[in-house]
């Protein structure tokens, strides 16, 4: 995602249209969008490890 964002820059330079523009927001918008769920899910995944830590050390009831 990231070499493509370049690439494009690095060939339209010279001759820009409306057209680069429109790719490159689309471009940096999938980029931003692809972030942002990484980022979400990173931080899920460190919630259920330190729920599934919290509830390890809570002993459990013994019933007689």
């Amino acid at each position: 995602m990231f070499l493509l964002t370049w690439h494009v820059w690095d060939k339209m330079l010279e001759h820009w249209s409306y057209l680069t523009a429109i790719g490159l927001v689309g471009i940096v918008t999938t980029t931003l969008l692809f972030l942002m769920r990484r980022w979400i899910e990173h931080r899920n995944k460190q919630q259920k490890a330190k729920e599934k830590a919290f509830s390890s050390q809570i002993p459990e009831k013994i019933t007689l």
